[in-house]
């Protein structure tokens, strides 16, 4: 569907089997959050930059695997018709927001599955691991895509230079619907035509508190900025349709939505 000379929502990508017929390509991320204690902080990042994602992205079925930096937000404008955003208050989900870990596979099972190269390389580190604290992760499927100024070829092989995660939850099924037009008639065109935007990804989730997931995907983060909503609300058009304000019914994880800058690789 084109919506622009520049915009094209795109759903799961084709790639063709050896008999010739097209098949959904599978986009699977897996997002970690989480922060470290002051006293071990350097030591883990150390550890991890030089020898457990190295060994990670060797690993059969991991396409990339970025690392993250999360920018701390102190007070964020209120966008989006005056309103502010909602979070979570359960406290069953963990609240660490310091670090986010996104590592793009072939298949969920290598995520889900109980005897995976991923999961015995995890195993063998748990003691090191074990240092996150306000761990939490969640397992995401891509819904669609749109590319955006920056973008060159197909920019999902690889792990962006900067990004904002949002995840997050409704608070009624119909919200679901309304959620759906948002990002479809309002949000990725606008992305599209944003400074700096390399694309954005809609996910959805198999596993993880989250239901919905949205990667956007830019070249840098300014040292000023915490979020990317500003940039992308100066592209903001009309809605063709009645719209209520998102943030009117999201409900955000701990500190979301999650922008910073890649330190790995």
């Amino acid at each position: 569907m084109v919506l622009t000379d520049r915009l094209k929502l795109t759903s799961l990508p084709k790639e063709h089997s050896e008999d010739g017929n097209a098949r959904s390509t599978p986009n699977v991320l897996r997002a970690e959050w989480y922060d470290l204690p002051a006293d071990c902080s350097q030591d883990f990042i150390t550890w991890l930059h030089d020898i457990y994602l190295p060994q990670l992205i060797t690993q059969q079925g991991v396409i990339w695997t970025g690392h993250y930096r999360i920018k701390e937000k102190t007070d964020l404008t209120p966008v989006s018709g005056g309103l502010r955003r909602i979070e979570t208050d359960d406290p069953d989900v963990p609240k660490g927001s310091q670090y986010l870990l996104v590592t793009a596979g072939e298949t969920s099972d290598l995520f889900l599955g109980l005897d995976t190269p991923v999961v015995a390389q995890e195993n063998v580190a748990a003691e090191r691991l074990a240092v996150r604290q306000g761990y939490r992760q969640a397992i995401f499927i891509e819904e669609m895509r749109v590319d955006g100024l920056d973008a060159n070829g197909d920019w999902t092989v690889s792990a962006p230079p900067a990004i904002q995660l949002g995840n997050f939850n409704v608070k009624n099924p119909d919200d679901e619907f309304e959620l759906a037009r948002f990002y479809r008639l309002v949000r990725l065109p606008e992305v599209a035509m944003t400074l700096g935007s390399i694309g954005a990804r809609k996910l959805v989730s198999l596993a993880g508190w989250p239901k919905h997931g949205i990667l956007y995907a830019f070249s840098s983060i300014d040292p000023g900025e915490q979020v990317f909503e500003a940039r992308m609300l100066a592209n903001r058009k009309p809605s063709p349709v009645k719209l209520r304000p998102v943030l009117e019914y999201v409900v955000h994880a701990p500190n979301a939505p999650h922008a910073g800058s890649r330190i790995w690789p």
